[in-house]
């Protein structure tokens, strides 16, 4: 009952207290609050506390949706989710070996130490590669599928104590799972992309987009 009466005789002085008792209060939760959100990324999320911000579930469907972001994501034998490398995804075909990712492929061939980029004839077209070394034809044909050739690059790079000619192959369009390429050039050798399983595609909330491509 006094402090009623206290407050009722003296109501702005009361009112300034609270007010400096209360807002250092607001703005550290504040603060905390959007600190927490901002921790919340990349193997933070594993460790975070579900007590501070987000509940164990909310934790574990940002987990499985920053898995699925990730390139080259498949299901394993356990019908896991497994991220494949890049080589993993191509193949050895003796005169080449080829990588792929969700986004390029990759083309590599072993050269001498001696061989300069005047030894290399890259030609990519959209819908074509031809690759010759030194004059020996080593890779030529339609390509499994288009390519943006305006992206596509090729470089020389030193492989120990000998060199390597590296083509970079951008897709036109995105594969994942068993939608990957077989293989670079059609009718070249073929890899088993059935292995791989259906393609993951992360949609996340109602994005027009990934639902599109889910339903390719």
């Amino acid at each position: 009952g006094w402090l009623l009466g206290i407050v009722a005789e003296n109501p702005v002085p009361w009112l300034v207290t609270s007010s400096m008792l209360v807002l250092p209060y607001l703005l550290v939760r504040s603060f905390r609050r959007t600190y927490n959100a901002q921790a919340l990324t990349g193997a933070d999320a594993s460790s975070y506390s579900s007590k501070q911000c987000y509940s164990n579930e909310e934790l574990k469907r940002i987990e499985l949706e920053q898995k699925l972001a990730q390139p080259n994501v498949t299901f394993d034998d356990n019908m896991g989710f497994k991220e494949m490398s890049p080589s993993e995804l191509g193949g050895d075909c003796g005169t080449f070996r080829w990588l792929q990712t969700d986004d390029e492929i990759t083309v590599e061939v072993s050269c001498g130490r001696e061989t300069a980029p005047k030894d290399c004839q890259v030609k990519v077209t959209t819908q074509t590669l031809t690759v010759e070394l030194g004059g020996d034809k080593i890779l030529a044909g339609t390509l499994t599928k288009s390519v943006n050739a305006d992206d596509c690059f090729w470089e020389l790079e030193d492989e120990g104590d000998s060199k390597k000619l590296s083509i970079t192959l951008v897709k036109a369009e995105k594969t994942r799972g068993n939608k990957h390429w077989k293989s670079v050039v059609k009718g070249g050798p073929k890899i088993d992309t059935s292995k791989f399983g259906p393609p993951i595609i992360p949609i996340i909330g109602d994005d027009p987009v990934a639902l599109a491509e889910a339903l390719k």
